[in-house]
C-alpha cells in the first residue's frame, strides 16, 4: 500500500490533476453564479435558452479573437483544453456573475458538464426543457439523448425548476440576452449548489 501511495504522490508531482466547476447560490429568489472551466450554467425562460457562463478554454479564446467560427470550434482538435480548473494551481480566480438572476415561475436553471454540451445542441436542450415532463424526467432525457449521440465524456446534469416566485415572466431576458454575458471576477464565499466534475 505504501508503494501505491508513493506512486500516486510521484504522479501528482508530474501531473497536476484538476476539475471544472459551476456553482449557483440561491437566496430569496435571487441567483448568484460562478464557474471555472467548461462546465456550464444555462437559464431557460419564455421558451428560450440562455447560456450564462462562458467557457474558460483555448477554443473560446480563439472564438473571442475571431480566429475560428462556431462551426470550427465544434470540431477543433483542442476543444477540450481548458484554461482554468480547480486543483491545477494553489489559487483559482473563478468568473462570477456581475449581477444576480431573478427567475420567474416555470423557469429552469441547468448546471451541466461538457459531456452534455459536446453532444447536444442548444436547440436539443431547449426542446427537452420545453416539454411537459417533470424535472427528473427532463434530466434523464438530457442524459439519455447525450448517450445516444456518443456519450464520450462524463455527463452530469443538475436541473432546478422555479415556482412561487411571484413573477410570471422575466422581462429582462425577453429584452436582451447579451447583458447577462457580462461578468467580473471576485472571491466567492458561500455556495449552495455545487457541481464539480470532469477531471482533467
Amino acid at each position: 500500500q505504501k508503494q501505491y501511495a508513493q506512486a500516486a504522490a510521484d504522479l501528482d508531482a508530474l501531473i497536476k490533476a484538476g476539475t471544472t466547476v459551476v456553482v449557483a447560490l440561491i437566496r430569496q429568489n435571487t441567483i448568484w453564479y460562478a464557474h471555472a472551466g467548461d462546465s456550464r450554467l444555462y437559464y431557460f425562460t419564455g421558451k428560450k435558452l440562455f447560456q450564462l457562463t462562458k467557457d474558460h478554454s483555448y477554443v473560446s479564446e480563439l472564438l473571442d479573437q475571431k480566429k475560428i467560427s462556431q462551426e470550427e470550434a465544434l470540431i477543433h482538435p483542442r476543444k477540450n483544453e481548458i484554461t482554468k480548473a480547480l486543483g491545477t494551481n494553489d489559487f483559482i480566480d473563478p468568473t462570477i456573475c456581475n449581477s444576480p438572476l431573478e427567475p420567474a415561475d416555470s423557469d429552469y436553471l441547468l448546471l451541466c458538464t461538457d459531456g452534455l454540451t459536446n453532444e447536444l445542441t442548444n436547440k436539443e436542450i431547449s426542446d427537452i426543457l420545453a416539454d411537459d415532463a417533470d424535472v427528473e424526467e427532463k434530466c434523464e432525457e438530457l442524459k439519455d439523448k447525450a448517450l445516444e449521440k456518443g456519450g464520450l465524456d462524463n455527463i452530469t446534469v443538475q436541473l432546478l425548476n422555479f415556482y412561487n416566485t411571484g413573477k410570471n415572466q422575466n422581462p429582462y431576458f425577453n429584452v436582451s440576452e447579451s447583458e447577462h454575458e457580462k461578468t467580473k471576477k471576485y472571491k466567492m464565499i458561500t455556495v449552495i449548489f455545487v457541481l464539480i466534475i470532469a477531471v482533467i
